[in-house]
């Protein structure tokens, strides 16, 4: 299991839409290893957020709980100390009723990528 904090700060700033995003995670993770150092992984949980979109001169904030996925590879470089890349996707949700019928989707996707190191105490 592993969780984080995500903070998304704002985006979107034009004329008409600006938003900012904020979640917490908790995940499952599986491993695959490919060989005796180097594995691949996938993970599944939720992520509650809270999203704060102003847009077409109105204000919303949606605060809900949304499925995420991510994998990624990792290379052990000593007992104690793991290198890894990883994909992640995350889903928010807007009712299209919002905002005056003027939003034409259900929500945004956000992927992240990223690369560090770990290391186990």
């Amino acid at each position: 299991m592993e969780s984080e904090y995500l903070d998304f700060d704002k985006f979107g700033k034009d004329d008409n839409v600006s938003s900012e995003l904020k979640a917490f995670s908790l995940a499952a993770r599986g491993r695959l290893p490919v060989t005796g150092s180097f594995g691949v992984y996938g993970k599944a949980g939720a992520f509650v957020y809270s999203f704060d979109v102003d847009a077409f001169d109105e204000s919303e904030t949606y605060d809900k709980v949304s499925p995420f996925v991510g994998a990624g590879v990792d290379f052990r470089v000593t007992e104690s100390l793991t290198a890894f890349a990883e994909y992640n996707r995350f889903n928010v949700d807007i009712d299209e009723r919002d905002f005056n019928n003027q939003i034409t989707n259900d929500g945004p996707d956000f992927d992240t990528a990223r690369v560090g190191l770990s290391y186990l105490f």
